[in-house]
């Protein structure tokens, strides 16, 4: 997992294999005020930004999650959200398993979650060995936010010589 604000990404871009510094670059440089909710592709079937409005929600109504597949990067764009975190060590109990249809295991509850406070402008990077509970709301009051989540496939990020479109 890696935690930042979007406006700080000269220690991160320099080590970042290309497939990352298009997600961030993307998310560095786009209005998302000007760009309608849903998928988009940034380089064919290995990169894409889910553009989502949504009401943060409790903890109890958002279910842990990992991936096999991806990584995602969490984007903040307007409202405030809390993110759970823990990285899976196994022994959690899972709730539903959707690896092999769309790459998502949901757990029932997660041991050692810590929970970050985002912002307008953070992001964090979680990697197939996070546990991540995104959605919740900050203090207790749910509130409209807008997020992006940049999905990574796995390969990608595995194989940091390849080359990808800029955006």
């Amino acid at each position: 997992m890696i935690f930042g604000h979007i406006r700080v990404l000269d220690d991160i871009l320099p080590l970042a294999p290309p497939a990352l510094r298009l997600a961030l670059t993307y998310l560095a440089t786009t209005d998302f005020d000007a760009v309608t909710p849903g998928t988009h592709d940034l380089a064919g079937q290995g990169v894409r930004a889910e553009i989502k409005e949504l009401t943060s929600g409790t903890v109890d109504e958002n279910a842990p999650e990992r991936h096999r597949d991806h990584a995602d990067v969490h984007f903040l764009w307007r409202g405030a959200e809390t993110i759970g975190f823990a990285p899976d060590r196994g022994g959690n109990p899972v709730a539903a398993d959707l690896l092999g249809k769309s790459d998502i295991l949901f757990y029932e509850r997660v041991d050692g979650e810590i929970f970050l406070p985002m912002s307008p402008g953070h992001f964090v990077l979680f990697m197939p060995s996070d546990i991540h509970r995104p959605g919740c709301c900050r203090d207790g009051d749910p509130g409209p936010i807008r997020k992006v989540v940049v999905k990574i496939r796995m390969d990608l990020l595995r194989r940091p010589d390849t080359p990808l479109p800029q955006c």
